[in-house]
């Protein structure tokens, strides 16, 4: 990435965010040969990051494992087939 960090960028999920406007939640859906076999989205618009967070935290429950990568900035769920789920917050 070029030029300087974004301010939602350099917030972490346990923070919330400082942002006024609605953000969405995108998903990639990876094989487990790490390979994109379905992008989408949650329904809907949440207030701000940390309501976004926390929907995509209630929904990892449902996972084999979870976490977040913060490198990335997203959280992950992996099945036991190996299949990850990847929740990006826009």
């Amino acid at each position: 990435m070029n030029g300087p960090a974004t301010k939602h960028a350099a917030i972490s999920p346990e923070l919330g965010s400082r942002r006024l406007d609605p953000v969405i939640i995108k998903i990639a859906v990876l094989n487990r040969d790490r390979q994109l076999v379905h992008e989408g989205a949650f329904a809907g618009e949440f207030p701000g990051r940390r309501a976004a967070a926390a929907a995509i935290v209630r929904n990892l429950r449902q996972f084999e494992s979870m976490g977040y990568e913060r490198n990335g900035d997203f959280w992950w769920g992996r099945s036991s087939s190996g299949q990850e789920t990847r929740f990006f917050v826009k």
